[in-house]
This record gives C-alpha cells, structure tokens and sequence, in this order.
C-alpha cells in the first residue's frame, strides 16, 4: 500500500458517518465515502458539502499546491474538486521516470483535469499527449499549465475517446515511451461512445502496449472500480505483456491517505506499473 504523507496542502481532517472532511488549502469540504459508514459525526466545521448531488455552497475557484505543482479546484456539478490527492504518488513516479529518459514522448489518456500532464511537464519531456472525452476538463488542463508555466511545453490536447485515438495512433505508427491512464467504471466518449472498464480495458492495455512495443518505457493504469481489484489488472496486463514480449516487470498498489490525528488510512483506488527496466519502479 502507497500511503502519500507528501502532502501540505491537503489532508483528510475527518471520517463520519458516510463523509470524509478534507482540507483543501484554506477550503473545508465534506463529501461523500462509502467507506466511512460505521464513523461518528464530528463538529469540524466546513466551507461546503456534497449531498443530495449538490454543493451546499458552491465554490468557484482557489488553487492548491504539492510540492512544485498547482492546480486550480472548484465545487461543480458532481462531488469531484478537479484533483485526486491520491494519486500524488503516481506524479511523483512519473517524474523519477522521466528523469532518466530523455526527449521522452508521453500519452496521458483519460487526462481530466491534466495533474499527472502537469508533473510530466515539470521534467520537459519531448511531448505530452493529453487525451480526454470531455472538453471542460481539457480547458482546464489548459489552465492548470498556465498556472505552473508550462504552457510553453509541447503538449496537445485532444477531445477524443480513448481507444479510437489508439487506434488512429496505431495507423499513424506513432510511439510513446511512457502511456499513463485513469479509466472510469463507466462514461462516455464525446460522440457518446459507451466505456465499461471492465469489458474494455483489455482492448485498451493492447493498444496502449502496441504503441510501447517498440520505445515504451512505463505505463500506469489506475482504477476505481469495485468491479475490478489491482489483481484482476495485474494479472491482465502481464498476461498482455507475455502477448507483446515484452518484461514483466509490474508492480501494483494500492493507493491510501493518511487520516489527521489517527494510524487510520482511507484507501482510495489502486495502481499498477509496468516498467521495461526494472529500476524505474
């Protein structure tokens, strides 16, 4: 289990009663966890809470910070605030990998709000592919490179649903030395193409290891679906690398937060890593 004790701009302040109470910044939320059913109601007081599918008080916009990364965050239409903290340790994997591979080409596919875009960015690779199915998400991607100033890097964003762009990189024979991915359970393409992960991702994992066959140095696959544990991923990428010749080199974890004042964590989704070299992972 990864557990990110990185953070100071974040943390989980609170579990009760089918709630987490997290600090963003000076921002006080509580939003919905399922894991949190049999916890006791606190009196910590907040800024906003998701219920009822919607935002007791919306807020429009204030940015947070890990280590030398930024992002913008706001109280929309659903319970998400523009960000996973989990998944810092992820962007601080990304980063140890493109450290040692130079003039790198990156595909960031289901990129929503473009984190793990932006910790890519840091270390100047060749290229980031930023791919996304909804458009609000890429314009703030956009932003979000603005506000660390790495707008000027090569990235490119694309409004597209994921296994049709693999497929069209395939025709266009175009390579990655590093893919990362973020599936949903369920969505929809911008054309209203029907994802359900666990009847796709192996499609996905073909394509994505096509266009590492020949480069590739790493891919991240994260999920949150109850329908899918990090075993049933580990097990099906290494059975798609066997299929591709390529090293099994894989790890997977999964991904936890401290909780304040307590040896409690809250777990929240898992991650599995595939690296040609094994002293990237």
């Amino acid at each position: 289990m990864l557990k990110n004790t990185n953070w100071k701009d974040y943390e989980i302040l609170a579990l009760e009663k089918g709630f987490k109470v997290e600090r963003f910044g000076e921002v006080i939320l509580k939003r919905p966890e399922p894991l949190a059913q049999n916890k006791k109601r606190t009196s910590i007081p907040v800024d906003s809470t998701f219920i009822d599918n919607h935002w007791s008080h919306p807020i429009t916009s204030w940015t947070i910070q890990y280590k030398d990364l930024k992002f913008t965050l706001e109280t929309g239409k659903f319970k998400h605030v523009g960000i996973f903290p989990e998944q810092a340790d992820n962007w601080d994997f990304l980063r140890h990998c493109l450290r040692k591979i130079p003039n790198a080409k990156v595909l960031n596919l289901f990129g929503y709000t473009g984190a793990a875009t932006i910790a890519c960015a840091k270390e100047s690779p060749q290229e980031i592919v930023h791919v996304d199915a909804l458009k609000s998400t890429l314009e703030t991607a956009q932003k979000n490179a603005q506000l660390n100033q790495v707008d000027d890097q090569f990235i490119r964003y694309i409004n597209d649903d994921a296994i049709k762009f693999l497929e069209r990189e395939a025709r266009r024979e175009r390579n990655y030395q590093g893919i990362v991915m973020d599936p949903p359970s369920f969505g929809r393409g911008p054309k209203g193409e029907m994802w359900k992960i666990t009847e796709q991702l192996p499609t996905l994992i073909d394509l994505a290891l096509d266009r590492l066959q020949v480069e590739g140095e790493f891919l991240v696959i994260n999920t949150y679906s109850t329908n899918l544990s990090k075993y049933d991923v580990r097990k099906l990428l290494i059975e798609k690398l066997e299929e591709h010749n390529l090293p099994i080199n894989v790890k997977s974890y999964d991904l936890s937060l401290p909780i304040k004042d307590s040896t409690d964590v809250l777990r929240a989704g898992q991650t599995v890593r595939w690296a040609r070299q094994k002293h990237l992972l």
